[in-house]
């Protein structure tokens, strides 16, 4: 059975135009304009009261061309800001209030708003203290049923999704998509009871305990989006510098999901080249229904990938990620998760055989025809503008089939090239869709012009689709 993996940005959130989608514009170039640059978090989870308190130093900065006092902040609903100082210790004023998010009102957040005492200039950080205390118990009344998060003994998971550390944003859904995924670094002590283990994907620094409680703390390897803490009675597999976190009773899968892990790497390696800085990778499990997840170097999986050896093409998804480049397009189209999602069948075909490219291409066809008739919107976004049209989603469904024809195009040496070449050049600069493009044409050996044109700056590629043409079809109208 093949699963399509999907990331943080899905299909976003379409308004028909009008205040919410006004106020959700601006708001996006605010967000935008303020990003995180650190977080120092340190949490202590009382399972008997089911509460945590938290602190965090959080250093912001201003990525736009004008000078700001306005910090906005979200946290869970019942999760309550106690205090708020700068850097020298002194108290900053706040506001706090309990609202839903302007495209969202049944998502309630606690809704914060800092006033910095000085005005924060471009390109300036600031550095605030934050202590906040309170309860999680989710999303999922509000259709996010994979956001169950609470504090438990049996699973506890704090991350970004439910706002269970401070998030940089005001409180729009499109606000925060379309200002792109924020780039930090984090240093987070995690404190609980002494039988319970804390697992991330980043580095282990410290564990100690004292008086029936540990403190796990964990640095990240490499600039992260987000921070996830998973919160269990885990057994650990490491092996080359990686690690799989698991449940006791899928210890067999776990080593399954360890050679998995290797042999990719080992495999996206030999065809793309080696990986820049530290490379190793974390597996985290978690139970079936909390929401896979991934950043820079690792990924949370549910329980089923661990026991259903069909479900191996979300690991190969999340691994080919390594081999991306960063896109500074502060909306990005994220055609990358179209090449992923490529490279997972691919990966599946070399290390399990069959023909998972093909039948993977083929429902993804058949998606597009039903979809884009349903929404006739779609048909006439470029995948160049996913990102500003906040349909970021589009790019699993367009992009597996464009990279799908382009292998077929130029064979897989060159295809390896383009990838791989592309991700060596540019791995430490970060590259824009229109870099890739030219990049691709340049070592294709080949006029690939028509195809980007109609691919990746228009939708001319839409009409053969809609009228049922196959993979060998548009390879052939291509070639």
């Amino acid at each position: 059975m093949r699963v399509l993996t999907m990331g943080f940005v899905g299909l976003a959130l379409v308004t028909a135009g009008g205040p919410v989608e006004c106020i959700a514009q601006e708001d996006a170039v605010r967000t935008a304009a303020m990003r995180p640059v650190r977080y120092e978090l340190e949490l202590r989870l009382d399972y008997e009261a089911e509460k945590l308190y938290g602190q965090v130093k959080l250093t912001v900065a201003n990525r736009s061309a004008t000078a700001t006092n306005e910090l906005p902040l979200l946290l869970y609903r019942t999760l309550t800001v106690a205090g708020l100082e700068d850097a020298q210790g002194r108290a900053v004023e706040f506001e706090q209030r309990l609202a839903g998010l302007d495209d969202w009102p049944q998502r309630q957040a606690n809704v914060i708003t800092a006033t910095l005492s000085e005005p924060l200039g471009p390109g300036d950080t600031a550095t605030l203290a934050i202590s906040y205390e309170g309860y999680l118990l989710g999303y999922a009344e509000t259709g996010t049923r994979y956001q169950q998060d609470r504090i438990d003994p049996e699973f506890t998971i704090i991350r970004r999704d439910p706002y269970a550390y401070p998030v940089v944003s005001y409180p729009s859904l499109q606000s925060m998509r379309a200002a792109g995924l924020p780039q930090f670094d984090y240093r987070a002590t995690i404190t609980v009871p002494e039988s319970l283990t804390v697992a991330n994907v980043g580095r282990l620094v410290e564990h100690r305990t004292e008086a029936g409680a540990a403190s796990w703390v964990y640095v990240n390897h490499r600039t992260a989006w987000r921070m996830d803490f998973a919160i269990a009675e885990y057994g650990v597999h490491e092996a080359g510098g990686h690690k799989v976190f698991y449940f006791p009773q899928d210890s067999v899968g776990a080593g399954r999901v360890m050679d998995g892990l290797t042999g990719t790497l080992a495999l996206y390696s030999e065809w793309f080249g080696p990986q820049r800085g530290d490379v190793r990778f974390t597996v985290i499990e978690i139970p079936d229904g909390w929401g896979s997840q991934t950043d820079v170097t690792g990924i949370s999986q549910t329980a089923a990938a661990f026991r259903d050896p069909d479900r191996s093409n979300e690991l190969y998804h999340e691994i080919s990620h390594l081999w991306n480049v960063v896109d500074p397009d502060p909306a990005p189209p994220r055609w990358n998760e179209g090449l992923a999602e490529f490279l997972s069948e691919l990966t599946a075909e070399e290390l399990e055989g069959g023909e998972a490219v093909a039948t993977a291409v083929e429902e993804q066809l058949r998606w597009i025809r039903e979809r884009f008739v349903a929404t006739p919107r779609y048909a006439g976004i470029p995948m160049a503008d996913y990102g500003r049209e906040n349909v970021t989603g589009l790019s699993y469904h367009v992009g597996i089939v464009m990279f799908a024809v382009l292998y077929d195009l130029v064979g897989a040496e060159t295809f390896n090239e383009i990838v791989g070449g592309f991700y060596q050049r540019y791995a430490d600069t970060g590259a824009t869709t229109d870099e890739f493009v030219v990049y691709a044409k340049s070592v294709s050996g080949m006029n690939l012009g028509r195809f980007f044109h109609d691919w990746m700056y228009t939708t001319e590629w839409y009409p053969h689709v809609r009228d049922g043409a196959t993979l060998d079809d548009l390879v052939t109208e291509y070639r």
